[in-house]
């Protein structure tokens, strides 16, 4: 790699479609509370395997994107689903595509995206023993997750009408266990995971600004992996920024970046900063 960060194991060691399938059910499942929270302004579908999801408030939003895109006819039915609805997509391929994906992606204006680093790193490992929940971290209710993520939110200029009953409706979801780590007893920060079958993935984190610098994000990385295991998960995924401080965090708590996938985007979208300028926004992390 060519920015020194190294992927600590091969895919061929994991089970990766276990892995993406829990994504992918977190991706649908995030989305149906988006769209009741929002109604027509979020949409998510599954394309044969693949998943597509938009959010038109931001034309620019990582949400816009298809995921797990493997074959030349899952991109070009993800590059029509955007088109129809005129909004910009990111692809993101799955880790084993037909070799034949790049060139359809080029003959239909996509580039790809090398620096692209904001959630192209999949940390993804057998949960580790080593972690219990930690005394200043408890179950947080809707009302405070969504609280939260206000906070942080409303900070980025993001905050729109039907956020935060979306966050509600996600705390509440039986796939969900979202955690909050306490600051004088209060609040102070959160994170999230979505079980699907053996696999926790890991989602949601945010820490109000009085609150950061304080090593809450690895005090809720450690709660998860323990609350995971309790769930009876065996492993865990998330979304990194490779060489990130989440990505270190990550590391130090037992999981690994285990690899990364190749985004595509369309050319003209490709040099938007909101795409290249790498680690995203402070307060927000996996």
């Amino acid at each position: 790699m060519s920015d020194g960060v190294r992927v600590s194991q091969s895919v061929s060691e994991l089970p990766v479609d276990l892995i993406e399938d829990a994504e992918a059910a977190y991706i649908l499942g995030t989305g149906a509370h988006s769209a009741q929270a929002m109604g027509d302004d979020s949409e998510t579908e599954s394309l044969d395997g693949a998943v597509v999801s938009c959010f038109r408030r931001e034309r620019s939003s990582l949400y816009n994107r298809a995921f797990r895109v493997a074959s030349v006819e899952q991109a070009s039915e993800a590059i029509r689903w955007f088109r129809r609805r005129n909004i910009p997509c990111r692809i993101d391929l799955a880790p084993s595509y037909h070799p034949d994906v790049p060139h359809s992606l080029e003959m239909a204006g996509f580039r790809s995206i090398p620096h692209f680093n904001y959630t192209n790193g999949v940390i993804a490992g057998p949960i580790p023993s080593m972690h219990q929940v930690h005394e200043s971290v408890r179950d947080g209710t809707p009302d405070e997750v969504a609280r939260i993520q206000r906070g942080v939110w409303e900070e980025l200029e993001t905050w729109g009408s039907g956020v935060e009953e979306y966050y509600r409706l996600l705390s509440g979801d039986p796939h969900v266990s979202s955690l909050v780590a306490l600051v004088d007893g209060r609040p102070a920060a959160t994170g999230a995971l979505w079980v699907h079958g053996l696999v926790a993935y890991f989602f949601g984190g945010a820490a109000l600004p009085e609150a950061r610098r304080l090593g809450l994000h690895r005090t809720l990385l450690e709660s998860r992996l323990a609350r995971a295991r309790d769930r009876g998960c065996r492993w865990a995924s998330a979304l990194v920024h490779p060489g990130s401080q989440s990505h270190r965090n990550c590391e130090s708590a037992g999981l690994p970046l285990a690899f990364r996938r190749e985004v595509w985007m369309e050319a003209d979208w490709a040099d938007h900063p909101f795409y290249s300028e790498g680690d995203g926004d402070a307060g927000l992390a996996l």
